[in-house]
């Protein structure tokens, strides 16, 4: 069944035996579709989280370090927030692959799962955008600096607000293209037919429980 179809009496399974009270249940393939998507995305985010983060304290520890780089006198909060701005991350993309694993095991706790994420990365991307084009804008100004002394000081104007424009534009785009997934996820769990299919896995949950201590009564 395709994702956006209604639900069709010829696909549903209907329970028998002890099971028989069990809700009936659509054969919809959006759950498994949805589901591995953001288990996908979210491991490679915890992959690409993991070594974007060791990349960067660790770049600038190094330029810190180097008593005639531009970047020594780069402040320590920018480290900081640079390891607290990945462990957030990291911690978000984690709650991605749980929410996942779930939707497409047929849980209701996934649904629930992901759209705590979808609301939490809606708010968490502008302000890590704010952070990171703030702090991306910083190192580049110390960098350049050599650079701006040896030009005059119009050239090195126009140079600081090209590098801010550029900064600007590829931290909105990737803005924009990280809130395509969390806000899919908001609208797309919210319509009434994705909220009534996946209160049918609770009450088939319960129904199978009910049905199992059946069995196990009459053996």
């Amino acid at each position: 069944m395709a994702m956006g179809e209604s639900i069709d009496d010829s696909t549903i399974d209907a329970p028998h035996g002890p099971f028989a009270t069990a809700p009936l249940i659509p054969r919809t393939s959006w759950p498994t579709i949805v589901g591995i998507i953001c288990l996908s995305l979210g491991s490679l985010g915890i992959v690409y989280g993991v070594l974007g983060m060791i990349w960067a304290v660790g770049w600038t520890m190094m330029i810190r370090s180097m008593p005639e780089s531009p970047g020594a006198g780069l402040p320590s909060v920018i480290t900081l927030s640079t390891i607290l701005s990945g462990c957030v991350a990291l911690l978000m993309y984690g709650l991605l692959v749980w929410g996942g694993f779930g939707l497409a095991s047929r849980k209701v706790f996934g649904r629930a799962v992901l759209l705590w994420w979808s609301a939490l990365e809606i708010v968490r991307v502008p302000i890590a955008t704010i952070l990171s084009t703030t702090m991306s804008q910083t190192i580049l100004e110390l960098i350049s600096r050599p650079m701006k002394a040896s030009v005059t000081e119009e050239q090195a104007a126009a140079m600081g607000r090209a590098l801010r424009a550029m900064m600007v534009a590829v931290g909105i785009l990737g803005a924009v293209l990280a809130l395509i997934l969390p806000v899919f996820l908001l609208v797309w769990l919210n319509r009434d037919l994705i909220r009534r299919e996946v209160g049918l896995w609770r009450e088939s949950s319960i129904s199978h429980r009910s049905g199992a201590s059946t069995v196990n009564g009459q053996a």
